[in-house]
C-alpha cells in the first residue's frame, strides 16, 4: 500500500528578504547536560538511538515553538510568515510558489558520556523506571514493557549543539534558547519534565529564582490575548520556594508522582477490600457509564450527578479502561478525544502544563 508523504518538497526556495546584505553571520557552541532522564522521541515512538540520541531537526522544531510563545502577533497568516523567516517553511498556507529556507542553522558537534537503562515493570504490571523516573511518566510505553518490548531511558547524556544565525536575530535565538534550556528538553514527554537540560553559559543571568520570573516577565507581555498559539503572556509560573538542597531528578519526581495521584484521585477502599482503592472522585467514569448506559451492579448509583470531563483541560486524549463485569467495555480502553471539528481534525490536545 502506497504510503501518504508527509511532506513535500518544494520546488523553489525563496531567498531571505535582507535589506542589509553585509549582514553578519554569527556562530555560536552551548554545551549541554541532561538532568532528567530523556525518552525516546525519534522519527519511531519511544525508540532511542544511543549512540546519537539528540538530533538538530528536533531542536529546530522546538526552539521553533518556543520562539513563538514570545511573541505577540493577533494575526496568525503574520505570525505565520515571520516565524518562517526565521526558522524556514512555505510563504503563506495558500502559496505554492516556494519556501522561505532558514538562515538559522543547527549542528550537534559531540554526544557523550550516555548511559541508557532499560524501562521494568512493576508487581501491577505497570512500567516502572529506575533513577527517580516517575511511572506516571511512562505509561505511554506500559502495554510495550509488558509485551516483552525493550525500552530504553537515556539517564546521562552531555552535547555540544552548534548555532549559526545572521547577527539582528542574535537576541531572539538568544533568549529563544534560554527558554527551551529553561522549560523544554529533548526527547519525548518534554512537556512532563523528561529530558530536561542545563548549560552553564545560559544560565549565567540566573543567580537566584527571582530572576528567572523577572526575565520571564520581561518576555512577555498583555498586548494581545490571542488564543491561537501557545504564549508566555497570560501564563503562570509556579517556583518550588523550599531551602532544601534537592537534586533536579528528585525534585522531578516528587511533583509528578503528586501530580499524578491527584490526576488518579480515588476514594479509600471499603470493606471486605479495605487495600482496593475505591471509587474516582473525577466525574469521567460515572459521565461515560451514563452516556454508554452501562455500569456495574456496584456502580449503578453515580456519584457525580453531571456528565462532564474536567481533565480535558489537562491535555487529550484521555484513555480509560473499565476492569469491572458490566461495566462500559469492560477491558477495552475508551478514548476521550478533541472535537474534530473545533481541533481543526487533531487527535491530540497538548496539555497546558509544562
Amino acid at each position: 500500500m502506497k504510503r501518504r508523504a508527509i511532506c513535500e518538497i518544494p520546488d523553489t526556495f525563496v531567498k531571505q528578504q535582507d535589506s542589509d546584505r553585509n549582514n553578519k553571520i554569527m556562530t555560536q557552541r552551548f554545551d549541554f547536560e541532561l538532568i532528567t532522564p530523556m525518552l525516546g522521541g525519534d522519527a519511531e515512538s519511544w525508540i532511542l538511538d544511543s549512540k546519537n540520541p539528540v538530533r538538530g531537526s528536533s531542536i529546530k522544531g522546538q526552539l521553533r515553538f518556543w520562539w513563538r510563545t514570545m511573541q505577540d502577533e493577533s494575526d496568525v497568516k503574520s505570525l505565520l510568515f515571520k516565524e518562517n523567516q526565521r526558522w524556514g517553511g512555505k510563504i503563506s498556507e495558500e502559496s505554492k510558489q516556494g519556501t522561505i529556507k532558514s538562515p538559522i542553522s543547527i549542528a550537534i558537534l559531540t554526544q557523550d558520556n550516555i548511559k541508557t537503562e532499560i524501562i521494568q515493570t512493576n508487581a501491577k504490571g505497570n512500567a516502572l523506571g529506575s533513577n527517580c523516573i516517575p511511572n506516571y511518566v511512562l505509561f505511554p510505553v506500559t502495554s510495550k514493557v509488558t509485551s516483552g518490548e525493550t525500552i530504553k531511558v537515556i539517564s546521562q547524556l552531555h552535547f555540544s549543539l552548534l548555532i549559526s544565525f545572521p547577527e539582528k536575530y542574535q537576541q531572539e535565538v538568544m533568549d529563544t534558547l534560554t527558554l527551551w534550556m529553561l522549560f523544554g528538553g529533548v526527547g519525548a514527554r518534554t512537556r512532563r519534565g523528561t529530558g530536561s537540560l542545563y548549560c552553564a553559559e545560559l544560565m549565567e543571568p540566573f543567580t537566584t529564582k527571582t530572576d528567572i520570573k523577572n526575565w520571564l516577565n520581561q518576555h512577555s507581555s498583555n498586548k494581545i490575548q490571542a488564543k491561537e498559539y501557545a504564549r508566555l503572556t497570560g501564563s503562570q509560573l509556579f517556583i518550588n520556594d523550599s531551602k532544601k538542597e534537592s537534586s533536579a531528578q528528585s525534585v522531578w519526581s516528587s511533583l509528578l508522582n503528586g501530580y499524578g495521584e491527584y490526576r488518579q484521585d480515588r476514594r479509600e477502599g471499603q470493606p471486605p477490600f479495605m487495600s482496593r482503592p475505591g471509587r474516582s472522585y473525577w466525574p469521567e467514569p460515572d459521565a461515560i457509564r451514563a452516556i454508554t448506559r452501562q455500569s456495574s451492579a456496584s456502580h449503578e448509583n453515580p456519584v457525580n450527578a453531571e456528565n462532564w470531563f474536567p481533565r480535558a483541560a489537562f491535555g487529550l486524549p484521555i484513555l480509560t479502561k473499565f476492569s469491572t463485569s458490566g461495566d462500559p467495555t469492560k477491558g477495552q480502553v475508551i478514548h476521550l478525544e478533541p472535537d474534530m471539528a473545533d481541533r481543526d481534525k487533531s487527535e491530540r490536545y497538548p496539555s497546558p502544563m509544562i
